[in-house]
């Protein structure tokens, strides 16, 4: 160990020390690196909804499978983060969400996604900042939304 080393690490055993002693206060560097550790602090949630739907794709070589009139079983997932928790310990209740499952089964179970959406681009990628607005509109929590079309694939989208 450098000398330099062994300093810092006899400094920091020794601030260490200080600090645990009952009745002695915390420094101020104490205090200032626990405000840096509690703001840096994150809780993340997810929530994912299901539905099914079909939609066609514009624009694609007539040989591509997503130019033809398909369907597939959706994934939604919505990501909400904050740096601390309500009185009941969450970031959201998940039962808040609710809204989001109603709207997804309201609107987007069992149809056509062109329709829906009202144009030829229904893309994960779309119908991943379409489900962020709606979503942190409602929440301000809301830091990010995943789609999938399959399970190996996923469109997300986080400002």
């Amino acid at each position: 160990m450098s000398a330099a080393a062994g300093i810092r690490h006899a400094t920091a055993k020794t601030a260490t020390f200080k600090q645990n002693q009952p009745g002695r206060r915390p420094s101020a560097i104490s205090r200032a690196w626990a405000r840096r550790i509690e703001s840096i602090q994150m809780f993340t949630i997810t929530k994912q909804f299901a539905f099914s739907a079909s939609h066609q794709l514009a624009g694609l070589d007539a040989d591509h499978p997503c130019s033809r009139l398909h369907g597939h079983n959706y994934i939604v997932e919505v990501e909400l983060r904050g740096a601390s928790l309500d009185a009941r310990g969450f970031v959201r209740d998940y039962r808040e969400l609710g809204p989001l499952k109603t709207m997804i089964d309201d609107v987007f179970d069992h149809r056509h996604l062109n329709e829906v959406l009202g144009h030829d681009h229904p893309t994960a990628e779309r119908l991943a900042l379409f489900f962020y607005d709606w979503a942190h509109d409602r929440w301000p929590e809301v830091t990010a939304v995943r789609v999938s079309e399959t399970p190996k694939t996923w469109a997300e989208y986080r400002p």
